[in-house]
């Protein structure tokens, strides 16, 4: 027989199945978190051209925007590489 049906494998495979319906899970989670950020990222740059498109700003307040823009893309990258190293991890 090809498939064999004893009550270790079947608990084997349960628990697959349940570890790899867990990590789709998470990823779906990430996977939104990303779009709403990236979302938001979007509508700041948005904001920061109507902005200059109506001189509300001087270009000095203009590129400390950008520059906290800059920081903050920075910290979300090292927080991806935190989470994927974590996730390696506990693999």
């Amino acid at each position: 027989m090809l498939f064999e049906s004893t009550p270790r494998k079947n608990f084997l495979r349960t628990a697959l199945e349940n570890t790899k319906k867990a990590y789709r899970h998470k990823i779906k989670i990430l996977q939104q978190k990303l779009c709403r950020k990236n979302k938001r990222i979007a509508q700041m740059h948005s904001i920061i051209t109507a902005l200059r498109q109506k001189n509300f700003l001087n270009a000095k307040q203009l590129s400390v925007l950008e520059d906290l823009g800059m920081f903050h893309q920075h910290s979300l990258k090292r927080q991806i590489t935190k989470r994927k190293n974590a996730i390696r991890e506990n693999v």
